[in-house]
């Protein structure tokens, strides 16, 4: 994402007092008048253009479960309502992130881990992995 320069759709929002790297500010959908000029509508959709390269990114290779809590692209309506800054915010929230040491060490975990013979021991271990 970053060599194509789309690392600001899903990086933090910038914190008060704190200098960013320019590719490290956060960057969000253009809002639209109710009658928009053609170049705005044309900057409305190359964002969202952007954005969902980050998305398709971000999310080609999820499985299952994570799929189950990345947030709708759009409403019934076909509004737009999510960017891939919800979507990286979510799974970031539910399965964490960090360093490469970090990552390795709950991997080492997820591997010993073991499914018990007591009564309540599937729960448990469905509720630890």
């Amino acid at each position: 994402m970053d060599n194509l320069g789309l690392f600001h759709h899903i990086c933090c929002e910038q914190c008060d007092g704190i200098n960013l790297h320019p590719t490290c500010r956060p960057s969000f959908p253009p809002t639209l008048q109710e009658e928009p000029l053609a170049g705005e509508l044309e900057e409305f959709d190359l964002w969202w253009q952007d954005d969902g390269i980050v998305h398709h990114i971000l999310c080609l290779h999820l499985g299952p479960g994570p799929w189950f809590i990345v947030p709708l692209k759009c409403n019934v309506h076909g509004t737009l309502v999510s960017t891939v800054r919800d979507v990286f915010c979510a799974l970031h929230e539910m399965y964490g992130g960090g360093d490469h040491s970090s990552a390795g060490e709950l991997k080492d975990q997820l591997i010993d881990l073991h499914c018990g013979t007591a009564y309540d021991s599937v729960e448990l271990y469905i509720e630890t992995w």
